[in-house]
This record gives C-alpha cells, structure tokens and sequence, in this order.
C-alpha cells in the first residue's frame, strides 16, 4: 500500500463525526465511501453488489434471520467493490470508521487491535464470503456502471472533444456544469435498484445526462415542443410537465448521444426510465 493510502487510513483519535446518516443503510455507505474517499464509480459498485444481493434472497426468500446485517452487508460490499475497481484498502480502513458511524455518538471509537476489533474483524470476512458466494465469484473489474460512459455522452452533447474520425476525447469535461449535474443523477441511479439492476448502464446513463440537461435548463435545438401530451393514469400535473419536457425530442437525443445506431440503447427504455425517473420526484 502507498504512503499516500496509508496516510488516509483512519485512526481511533480521529474527532467524533460532525454528520450522521440516520436510519438510512444507503446515506451510511455513501458517508463511508466519502470517509475513505473513494470514487463515485466503487460506490455505484458497491450499490450494484448490495442490489444483487438483496434480489437475490428475496427470489429464493431467505429467512431474515439468515441474510447478512445491513450494515455489515453495505461494507461488505464497499470492500469488494473497493477490490474490483482497484481502490483497495485494508480491512481496518473499513471497520474502524464505519463503526464509530454506526454508533451512537456517546459510544467509545473502536481501537485496533482489541477483541471487539477482531471480532468485528471476522464478521466482515465472513459476509465478504457469502456476499461473493451470492455474486458467483463474479465480481468483474470491467463491470460497466453508468459513470464509465458519462464523459463520451457529456462530450457528444456539448459538442467538444469530437475528433474528425467521429471519435470523443472526453479530458476535462466531467468537471463542466452538465458534467457535474449528470453525475449527481448518475449517484442517485446507482442507489436505487429499480435502476441499477433494471436497466443497461448504458441506458442509464443516457437518462442521467437527459435529466441534466433539463436541471439546467437546456434544450434540444431544432426541436418543437409538443403541447397534446395526455395526463398518465394517476400521474400529477407537475410530473406530467417535466415528463413532457424530458420526452420532447427523445429520439433525437438518444440518436446523436448515444452514437451511432442508438449504440445499443433502446429508445423505450430511455423513455421508461425517463418516467420513472420523473414519478420518483414528483
């Protein structure tokens, strides 16, 4: 391990966290994956793991009493996924923050070494076993999430970096304010299920990086605002309107972002997830 990673790794005189993530398991793997400070792309795989898991024994209804503790379940799944994106880190990196997180702020910081630590230690060992038992073994590093395909759509949709053999160079263009706005959705995508686990990560991404656009207010060019768009069944008014702003020139978008022939993303999809998406936040 670098000197650079072992002076991120977290110490027991560390000061009391100054935020907490409630009751909430998917606020606590994403404070801990800021902890650590690791991308924005592990947490998305750690999201997927978690999702697989929980699909898992929810389709061959495992009894509660048998599935792994959430907590320890989400870093689990932190920790392969820190593995599988070569963002690797030591078991302690994982257990000594994550337990002062999880604790009541009266509750003493974790030492290491200790008994609880080891103990602790074990657990965590064990549910990477089941966890990966339940993937199949497969973790695959090439695992493609929805992030690893923002920079080229970003680029196609700002019009820079296209080179003259139809090619994108993407350098610097997740730092624009499309970039930064895809991303955040791309964030939230890959902590819902629905998302992660219901659409190619392709075809996510295409619906993150059509959001952003509306978020900030753009608009496809050359494109003619429809006005007959019909209310959904139990669909609010102000849904509706976003929902119809998002679909104005859907086809298009999708054409010219996404490459060409669609590249591999279907339209309906896009439109689904779109809606989706729009009845999420309504």
């Amino acid at each position: 391990m670098s000197r650079r990673s072992r002076s991120r790794s977290p110490s027991s005189s560390q000061p009391p966290p100054l935020l907490t993530h409630g009751e909430s398991t998917t606020a606590f793997l994403t404070h801990l994956a800021d902890n650590l400070l690791l991308p924005e792309e592990t947490l998305a795989t750690a999201f997927l793991y978690k999702h697989r898991y929980e699909r898992w024994n929810e389709k061959n209804k495992t009894p509660e009493s048998q599935r792994l503790d959430e907590h320890m379940l989400a870093i689990a799944s932190l920790s392969l996924a820190a593995k599988s994106t070569e963002h690797p880190r030591r078991l302690r990196e994982f257990l000594l923050p994550s337990h002062t997180l999880a604790q009541p702020p009266s509750t003493p910081p974790l030492t290491f070494p200790s008994t609880l630590y080891d103990t602790l230690r074990q657990s965590l060992v064990n549910s990477e076993h089941i966890l990966l038992r339940t993937l199949g073994f497969e973790l695959r590093s090439d695992t493609k999430v929805p992030y690893f395909y923002l920079p080229e759509l970003v680029s196609r949709c700002l019009g820079v970096g296209i080179t003259e053999e139809g090619g994108v160079a993407t350098v610097g263009v997740m730092g624009t304010a499309l970039g930064l706005e895809a991303r955040r959705w791309a964030r939230w995508a890959a902590s819902s299920r629905r998302f992660a686990l219901g659409y190619p990560a392709k075809t996510v991404a295409v619906i993150c990086v059509r959001k952003a656009v509306h978020e900030l207010g753009l608009k496809i060019a050359g494109v003619k605002e429809r006005e007959d768009w019909e209310l959904m069944e139990e669909e609010d008014p102000d849904a509706r309107t976003e929902r119809m702003e998002l679909e104005d020139g859907l086809e298009e978008f999708v054409e010219r972002v996404a490459g060409a022939s669609k590249g591999g993303v279907d339209l309906e999809d896009v439109r689904e997830g779109i809606r989706d998406m729009t009845w999420a936040f309504a």
